[in-house]
């Protein structure tokens, strides 16, 4: 696939048109951490949404209007409009299950009684579809005001995605979204196309996983995945059990907790605000999002190895959300030294209870054996660091130097990282922006006749 003057170009498939006019696919990203969605050929995604939401049990007394209404509180009450081959006795327990009131979007963070926050995607797999059916209401309605029926829908899917999920959301957007089209790519091979190579070894490290592939002529190994949780939630916890064990007082008060105001001397007056029918969940939550604006605001990987007695690093200042600063030293630069070489991480508990973490450059390493040998040299030549914690600072230049040391061959090491951080942080939208938007793609679209004629699981012949 040639990346040459793709920018701009137009979805070219005639069957997608609206009142005669061309229509372009639209891109989807669902990771643990973030939501992205835009339109193919756009640079950055248009919608980037919290992959969590908030749900609150269904009143059946509450106004319809007022729920429909509303730009993100969103309401699965029913499952009538599901895919008719489901039996009766299963639509009716998706009926019961599904009468919650969930809210996405800026209204998650907006504390309610007794509303509890639920992340639909663990360890980069759905579990939760209908928490992700509305994420995806509200991205394709609130954000870029879509018409769903008229545009083609690729979506960026996990390096390790399981059959059955595969199915399932290919199913959520024939049948609920209505979608002419869709096709599914790895990430993997999305990141590869959006720094312009058919063959890359792709560092992947966001929120929930982080995680190792090459990628040859367009296609994912399979054999050289490497996959583990050590990865941007780990890096949170890790950031709190430092502070804590620091000063066993520290406590951070959550923005929904305190108000701020000054008096007539212009000195700030904070008040201790008390919601006793808080949950725990939501609480939590407002608890890790200050953590981990902590860790992306403060925290970095240090060029080199650690000393903490006698590397001198300076301080980092990060105010609190009641008003209070803290100050940061060689424990800023400690927390994601464990991605490289870990000494504070909890053992055992990974995705593989077999795997030992024993950093980023050696799952690099091992990925790169486990290819065959005449493409070891081109994959440690085209090394493509991304995700959200991929962003961090010189975590690029450090992971070479530590592969370049710990090889036993001539090979050159060469990490091809984008110059922006939100390229970086969207390389797999931005590489299925790239894919959707060239016109000689649209033969690959697995299109609605052909579910409505081989059904859902003919998307594992049509994307491999």
């Amino acid at each position: 696939v040639s990346t040459q003057s793709t920018w701009g170009l137009k979805f070219s498939m005639q069957n997608f048109t609206s009142g005669g006019d061309e229509v372009g696919a639209c891109v989807i990203d669902i990771d643990s951490t973030w939501t992205k969605a835009g339109l193919a050929g756009e640079e950055l995604p248009k919608a980037v949404v919290r992959t969590a939401c908030g749900i609150l049990p269904f009143d059946e007394s509450s106004q319809p209007k007022a729920i429909t209404d509303s730009s993100d509180k969103m309401d699965v009450s029913d499952s009538s409009s599901s895919s008719s081959s489901s039996s009766s006795s299963s639509s009716s327990s998706s009926a019961s299950k599904r009468k919650k009131q969930y809210f996405v979007g800026p209204s998650l963070n907006y504390r309610r009684d007794f509303m509890d926050v639920e992340c639909p995607v663990q360890n980069g797999l759905v579990m939760d579809w209908d928490a992700v059916e509305n994420l995806l209401q509200f991205s394709f309605t609130q954000h870029l005001h879509l018409n769903m029926e008229e545009h083609p829908v690729l979506v960026a899917e996990p390096n390790y995605n399981t059959p059955d999920r595969r199915t399932k959301l290919v199913e959520l957007l024939f049948e609920r979204f209505n979608v002419p089209a869709v096709y599914l790519c790895k990430n993997s091979v999305l990141s590869a196309f959006s720094a312009g190579k058919s063959t890359a070894m792709v560092v992947d490290s966001g929120g929930g996983i982080s995680s190792t592939v090459a990628v040859h002529d367009g296609y994912m190994l399979h054999k050289t995945l490497q996959k583990t949780k050590i990865a941007g939630d780990m890096m949170d916890l890790l950031l709190e059990r430092t502070l804590v064990s620091a000063n066993p007082n520290f406590n951070i008060r959550p923005l929904y907790t305190v108000k701020k105001e000054y008096d007539v001397n212009d000195q700030l007056k904070v008040t201790q605000l008390n919601f006793p029918n808080t949950s725990p969940t939501f609480h939590r939550f407002q608890i890790l999002e200050a953590y981990r604006d902590i860790k992306e605001s403060l925290c970095r990987v240090s060029d080199i190895a650690l000393d903490d007695n006698r590397v001198n690093v300076g301080v980092g200042r990060y105010e609190l959300p009641d008003g209070e600063t803290i100050e940061l030293g060689n424990n800023r630069f400690s927390v994601l030294e464990n991605l490289i070489k870990p000494n504070q991480l909890p053992q055992g508990g990974d995705l593989d209870p077999q795997f030992i973490f024993q950093g980023l450059p050696k799952m690099v390493s091992d990925s790169v054996t486990s290819s065959d040998p005449d493409i070891r040299r081109e994959l440690y030549n085209n090394i493509i660091v991304c995700g959200g914690t991929g962003c961090s600072p010189t975590l690029a230049s450090r992971l070479a130097k530590e592969i370049h040391q710990n090889l036993s061959t001539n090979y050159k090491v060469k990490i091809l990282s984008p110059t922006t951080v939100s390229e970086r942080r969207f390389s797999a939208w931005v590489g299925g922006s790239i894919l959707g938007s060239l016109g000689t793609f649209h033969q690959m679209w697995f299109s609605r006749a052909e579910y409505e004629e081989h059904g859902a699981s003919y998307i594992h012949k049509k994307c491999p």
